[in-house]
């Protein structure tokens, strides 16, 4: 019988193996700032960013001035209850303090990944349409696989995704799931003014989807799992 853990294993693997880029840095030269779950939505209250967005521009007007590189790890957009296009108009701020990271001619590394609340920019037409004046040539990624070298000799290896893949409602159904949100559990938000029941505030869920990827880090040999 298939687990819950063994469906998570198998969608981080097809990342891992099919659907990463590779890249390698220097362990002196590490400085990252990694960031997800914004969900930014459209200034309603439905909209779980709105009150961290100060916070957030702080955050990364510091990470900037520190000379860090900056890597967003997914559901920066919340597209299951929201369209592109009013997301990013509302949040245009946001958007050129983060652009600063992704002018390929200032030096600093950016990526930003795929995540299942903005799965949109799985397809790269969307992504030029809504983020190409922000993000440039830069592609929203799955995963990532980052060599940490000391001195030339590799160390290990960073491998980074958001970490949803092999989840039942948010991988493999994740179009009906949008459906449901965006039009049932968002209207009730708005009337309601309740707040996201996600597993960052449900324990169970956390716990469950915790100890599957735990239980997936540990058989990988010389890489640590960020998601």
């Amino acid at each position: 019988m298939t687990t819950y853990a063994d469906e998570i294993a198998k969608g981080l693997t097809r990342v891992y193996t099919q659907n990463s880029i590779q890249e390698g840095v220097e362990l002196a030269d590490v400085r990252m700032a990694i960031l997800s779950d914004l969900h930014k939505g459209q200034r309603d209250r439905a909209d779980d960013f709105l009150a961290c967005e100060q916070t957030y521009l702080a955050a990364v007007d510091h990470y900037w001035d520190d000379r860090y590189e900056l890597l967003l790890l997914g559901d920066i957009e919340e597209l299951w209850e929201c369209w592109p296009e009013p997301v990013i108009r509302e949040y245009q701020e946001v958007l050129l303090s983060e652009q600063r990271f992704a002018d390929r001619s200032r030096g600093r590394r950016y990526k930003r990944f795929v995540g299942n609340h903005d799965d949109v920019w799985y397809f790269p037409d969307q992504v030029k349409k809504y983020l190409g004046p922000y993000i440039g040539g830069n592609p929203v990624i799955e995963g990532l696989r980052l060599t940490v070298h000391e001195e030339g000799e590799p160390l290990g290896e960073l491998f980074l995704l958001h970490g949803h893949q092999g989840t039942l409602d948010s991988d493999r159904f994740a179009g009906l799931s949008a459906v449901v949100v965006r039009y049932v559990w968002r209207p009730i938000q708005r009337v309601f003014n309740i707040r996201s029941s996600t597993p960052s505030n449900n324990f169970t869920l956390r716990a469950k989807h915790e100890m599957a990827m735990y239980s997936y880090a540990e058989q990988q040999s010389g890489v640590v799992l960020i998601a």
